[in-house]
């Protein structure tokens, strides 16, 4: 049998990761895991950046940001589906506060 698979290798890559200091408990977890995964699949140390954010809302400008830039190819990010209902919900009352990050990106 002739099995054809790809290798998940992330040697060479410049990875920005966003994380939330609110719920760091629950963020930190999210960060380890992330890290070991990209070590794991060859990601040198020297090609992450980690950008901190004080809450969910600053996510996605911070994403557009490092996703619009050259330095890095690749913005991981992580979030509750909980906490996006409730963003959501208040999108909804706040239309003009709203940033339009998370639909460009």
């Amino acid at each position: 049998m002739n099995v054809l698979e790809g290798k998940l290798t992330g040697e060479g890559l410049k990875i920005a990761l966003v994380v939330s200091r609110f719920n760091s408990f629950i963020t930190e977890r999210l960060l380890e895991g992330a890290l070991d995964c990209l070590r794991r699949h060859g990601v040198a140390d020297s090609g992450l950046t980690m950008v901190r954010v004080p809450g969910a809302w600053e996510i996605p400008l911070v994403a557009k940001k490092l996703a619009q830039g050259k330095a890095h190819k690749v913005a991981l990010v992580a979030c509750m589906r909980k906490l996006l209902t409730i963003l959501n919900a208040l999108v909804k009352k706040q239309q003009l506060w709203c940033p339009p990050a998370p639909l460009t990106t």
